[in-house]
């Protein structure tokens, strides 16, 4: 709180006031007041004055200032109510009881706002669980047609089951996302055995595409979630399965190296890669790209949400771990998650 803003807000008080004291002055002229007497009576007012101005001014600079302070200090400005103290003047009494009553009602609305939030997010984990039975279901059918489909007509329904089973899934982990810490089981796990797991539930799609897998150096064991882990390799492997190139044996490669006290696996696929301007997009929430990579699959009949990656990068920024991405187009992409040596820090994107 400045002085001179203060005085150019009392400007009019200011102006009356020395327009009092001079018809004062001429009041006590006219009447044959002695001069010296006129001189000392306005000094003595000029001087209560400036020393009312002083006082009122400097308990208004504390409070104002320490509410300034505080606020730039506090990583919530809200919770500023919590730390200043009442102020022992009237306009500050005012603002500070202002102060009280609205965080009162904005504290009011959060809760009530999370109340939503939780119950929905319930109410979303209880209707995925519930429809993921139907499904797994259909895929039993799905699975027990093949034995007397000659035609491969089965095919087509096996794929589609397992693009709305993953779609399924993204809703489920995004409206985890928020508060996964919660769902973490951080321990030692094998990547070979996250990696087995996500290729074999995946197996009947990557037999129809025809993908030749190369998996090799995932014996090494990491500090993370598996049920997380496998969620973020799917995500990878759904990526790669729907933008295969036509032209070419698609191929997918897995495989990991140590980096000083990194461990990198990598997800590598000859499809038909990402151009150069979308590489530090991809991340983003509901991006699709500038030139369909992102929004139709080899077939030119499947679009993508862009919400996949999003929640890849999310979770694993949550877990301490590092993702990036490299790619050449039409030669490969090579999705990257780095595994330090204590993954309980957060460390931004490459």
């Amino acid at each position: 709180m400045k002085f001179i803003s203060y005085l150019k807000d009392k400007l009019y008080s200011i102006i009356i006031y020395f327009v009092t004291m001079l018809l004062i002055m001429a009041f006590l002229s006219v009447v044959g007041t002695h001069l010296s007497f006129i001189i000392a009576v306005e000094i003595l007012c000029l001087l209560a004055w400036i020393s009312i101005t002083v006082i009122d001014y400097s308990r208004k600079k504390n409070f104002y200032n320490e509410i300034i302070n505080k606020v730039d200090t506090l990583d919530q400005a809200y919770l500023v109510n919590e730390i200043v103290e009442e102020p022992n003047f009237y306009e500050g009494k005012i603002f500070y009881e202002i102060i009280q009553t609205t965080d009162k009602s904005m504290y009011e609305n959060v809760a009530k706002a999370k109340r939503y939030s939780t119950d929905f997010k319930e109410y979303i984990e209880m209707w995925i669980h519930e429809v993921k039975l139907p499904i797994a279901s259909l895929v039993l059918k799905v699975n027990n047609m093949k034995m007397n489909d000659e035609e491969g007509e089965s095919e087509g329904f096996s794929e589609i089951l397992n693009r709305l089973n993953n779609m399924i899934d993204q809703v489920l982990y995004y409206a985890r996302s928020e508060n996964s810490e919660k769902d973490y089981i951080f321990k030692e796990v094998k990547l070979g055995k996250v990696i087995n797991s996500v290729l074999q539930r995946n197996r009947l799609d990557i037999q129809a595409r025809d993908v030749e897998l190369d998996v090799r150096d995932v014996s090494e064991s990491v500090l993370t979630d598996a049920k997380w882990m496998e969620f973020i390799i799917g995500q990878f492997l759904s990526n790669s399965l729907r933008y295969t190139a036509g032209k070419k044996q698609p191929k997918i490669s897995i495989y990991s190296e140590k980096s000083g006290d990194d461990i990198i696996l990598h997800f590598k696929d000859n499809g038909i890669g990402i151009p150069k301007e979308d590489i530090k997009n991809v991340w983003e929430k509901s991006f699709t790209g500038s030139n369909g990579r992102w929004e139709t699959d080899s077939s030119g009949n499947m679009s993508s949400t862009g919400m996949g990656l999003y929640i890849v990068r999310n979770l694993c920024n949550k877990m301490g771990h590092k993702v990036a991405v490299e790619s050449v187009q039409g030669e490969f992409t090579d999705f990257m998650i780095y595994f330090g040596k204590n993954d309980m820090y957060k460390i931004g994107d490459k």
